[in-house]
């Protein structure tokens, strides 16, 4: 009997035991593992940081940030454009990565970056910044006319990364055509052909990049056909007047000229053929006061005029030049 109670004592400790041995084995534990779907750990406390944003083109941002935690699989960016939505899953990088280059940045735009680090289904508390592209505009623009069939429009690129430059052109008070032109990427000069003679012409110039256009820059210039110079008037047979010039222009299909008689209005006295530098003007009179002019034509167009030149024969008959009053006030 006794050996009988010995060993129930021996077994109800034993019993004892294994049940404190349970329990103690069985108590719940700390849950510090990313990868724990009921992980205890704060999401803050295996999250990326130290983000930092950088612009390098006007269509490219640059992202880094630290890692301290590995037990991760990796990164998820999201991205945000001014006031839009999120753009989830933007990209998704590898745990051993922390660098990424946007590609796509919105110029003129705050392009918002959310980053978090992936463990299995669970993330990371974000860390969340923010840059507005900077899309700097072409500057100096200047135009020259090097001759009659071409303007030449120069300028400065400043800007890194875009896609070309666009060219709006209007001619006097005219609407713009916008995009008349389009130009590759670092891009600094440029020439229009199809001018519209003795007009004003104006461009705007401007970068693009990803469909959106920098400030523009404009200019303009009054394109003209090359005008006659040196004209002068001398004294023919009889009482007629030679007329000179020189013709500085490569296009013109005629030379108008035209006279005034005693300071009244210019009238049409003739139009010669192209590369003509001369006329005789056999319509004088005794005392009359002339002033010529000459306009070199093409089509519909026509320079700006001469210099002016003067005649006068006297009461006898005699070649005054560029005298105004006849020799003795008789006539």
């Amino acid at each position: 009997l006794l050996l009988y109670w010995n060993r129930m004592i021996v077994k109800s400790i034993f019993s004892i035991l294994l049940i404190i041995i349970l329990s103690l084995t069985c108590q719940d534990r700390p849950r510090s593992n990313p990868y724990d779907s009921k992980s205890s750990l704060d999401s803050s406390e295996w999250a990326p940081f130290n983000l930092q944003i950088e612009q390098l083109s006007v269509t490219q941002i640059q992202l880094t940030w630290e890692q301290i935690d590995n037990r991760i699989d990796g990164f998820m960016i999201d991205r945000k454009i001014n006031s839009g939505s999120w753009e989830s899953g933007f990209a998704m990088l590898p745990d051993t990565t922390f660098e990424y280059i946007d590609e796509e940045a919105v110029p003129l735009a705050t392009n918002q970056y959310r980053l978090k680090a992936i463990a299995g289904d669970n993330e990371s508390e974000p860390v969340i910044e923010s840059i507005e592209i900077e899309f700097p505009p072409p500057s100096g623009l200047s135009i020259s006319q090097p001759n009659e069939l071409q303007l030449v429009l120069v300028w400065q690129d400043h800007s890194n990364g875009e896609d070309g430059f666009g060219i709006d052109r209007k001619i006097d008070n005219g609407s713009w055509v916008f995009n008349y032109s389009q130009l590759d990427a670092n891009t600094e000069t440029w020439s229009d052909e199809d001018l519209e003679y003795g007009t004003t012409h104006y461009y705007r110039v401007y970068a693009i990049a990803a469909g959106v256009t920098s400030a523009k820059i404009e200019e303009n210039i009054n394109h003209q056909i090359n005008a006659p110079t040196n004209l002068t008037a001398n004294p023919g047979s009889g009482n007629s007047v030679i007329l000179t010039w020189n013709d500085n222009s490569s296009i013109e299909t005629g030379n108008r000229v035209e006279r005034s008689m005693e300071n009244g209005s210019f009238e049409l006295l003739t139009t010669t053929d192209e590369n003509i530098t001369y006329f005789t003007d056999d319509g004088n009179m005794i005392g009359d006061h002339h002033i010529y002019q000459v306009y070199a034509v093409y089509d519909d167009y026509s320079s700006l005029g001469s210099n002016l030149a003067m005649d006068m024969f006297d009461c006898m008959g005699t070649w005054e030049g560029n005298t105004i009053v006849d020799c003795a006030n008789v006539c």
